[in-house]
C-alpha cells in the first residue's frame, strides 16, 4: 500500500469529519465546531491513498510550561485510521510526519493522551514518556455546607485555568482558541461550569451528573472550599456522592512527553507534579 502524506486540504474537510465520526462516534455539530477553531489546514494531517481518506491526526498549537519558562509545543489529537488501512503503518507514519514538520517549525515538545492503555508502550517506542498522571478522589460530604454558586463565562473560566496551572511545576495548555472550544463543548455535551465562592477560597468546577453522582472534571479549589462548594452542589441537584479528577487520589498514567532535540531532552525532569486535562471529558 501507498501513501501520500500532506498537511490538511479544507477540500476534504468532508472527508475528515465522516472518518472521524467514523472512529470516534462524535456528533457531527461537535466535529464542525472543532474544525471551525482548529487552524484546519495548519494542523490536520492526513495519509491518502489513491484518493481515500486512511488517516489522520491533528498537531494542535499548545504551550509545556516548566516553572517560568514556556515551550512552544504541540498536542497531537484525534488520531483516527479508516479500519480498512489499520495494521499498516498509517499511524505510524503520520506521527513521524508531524513529528519532522515540528522540527522544521523550531517546536520543542508534543504531547498526547493515548486512548487506552495498550497504546502506552506503542508510542513509548516513538520516543514519548509518560509525565503527567490522572487520579480519582471522593470528596467527603459537608453538613451545613455554605458556598455562593454562580455561572462561569468562558473569559473567567480561561482566566482561573491559566492560575490553576501555574500552581503545577509543569503544565501543558492549548491555544486560546482551543480553550474556548473545550468550554464551549463541554456546556454543548451537557456538563456545567460554575464559579464558587466559599470563607476558605473561591475557583471553578467542571462537573457533570450521572444519576446520583457529580463527577468533578476539573476544579481549581481544594480542601475545605472544595468540599463546601461540593456539598452545596449535592443540595442544588440532589445527587449524593461526589468524584473529583485530577492529579490526586489513585492515580493512572495519562499524559506523555515527546522532547524534540537533545536539549529538550536534558531539560525534562525525572518526575514532575504535572497538570494536563485537555478536553475536559
Amino acid at each position: 500500500m501507498t501513501v501520500e502524506l500532506f498537511r490538511g486540504d479544507k477540500k476534504m474537510q468532508t472527508a475528515a469529519l465522516a472518518l472521524w465520526q467514523r472512529v470516534f462516534g462524535d456528533p457531527p455539530e461537535m466535529i464542525s465546531a472543532f474544525f471551525a477553531c482548529a487552524p484546519f489546514d495548519h494542523a490536520c494531517f492526513m495519509a491518502v491513498s489513491e484518493d481515500t481518506l486512511a488517516g489522520m491526526q491533528f498537531s494542535l498549537p499548545a504551550v509545556f510550561r516548566m516553572g517560568s519558562s514556556a515551550y512552544e509545543s504541540r498536542y497531537i489529537y484525534a488520531v483516527a485510521t479508516d479500519p480498512a488501512f489499520r495494521e499498516q503503518g498509517v499511524m505510524t507514519a503520520l506521527e513521524k510526519y508531524a513529528c519532522k514538520t515540528a522540527e522544521k517549525e523550531k517546536v520543542q515538545f508534543l504531547a498526547l493522551v493515548p486512548a487506552n492503555r495498550r497504546l502506552f508502550s506503542m508510542y513509548q517506542k516513538l520516543g514519548y514518556q509518560t509525565y503527567f498522571f490522572h487520579g480519582t478522589e471522593q470528596i467527603p460530604r459537608r453538613l451545613n455546607p455554605k458556598a455562593e454558586l454562580s455561572s462561569c463565562e468562558a473569559e473567567d473560566f480561561i482566566d482561573l485555568r491559566e492560575k490553576y496551572l501555574s500552581l503545577h511545576s509543569a503544565s501543558f495548555e492549548l491555544c486560546p482558541a482551543l480553550c474556548r472550544f473545550r468550554y464551549e463543548d463541554f456546556l454543548r455535551s451537557g456538563g456545567e461550569i460554575l464559579l464558587a465562592h466559599t470563607a476558605c477560597g473561591s475557583g471553578y468546577l467542571a462537573f457533570e451528573q450521572d444519576g446520583n453522582t457529580l463527577y468533578i472534571r476539573e476544579t481549581s479549589l481544594f480542601g475545605d472550599a472544595l468540599s463546601h462548594a461540593a456539598g452545596v452542589l449535592c443540595e442544588k441537584t440532589g445527587a449524593v456522592r461526589i468524584l473529583t479528577e485530577g492529579v490526586y487520589g489513585k492515580q493512572r498514567p495519562y499524559g506523555m512527553i515527546k522532547p524534540i532535540g537533545i536539549k529538550e531532552r536534558r531539560k525534562m525532569p525525572i518526575k514532575i507534579d504535572g497538570y494536563m486535562n485537555l478536553m475536559l471529558n
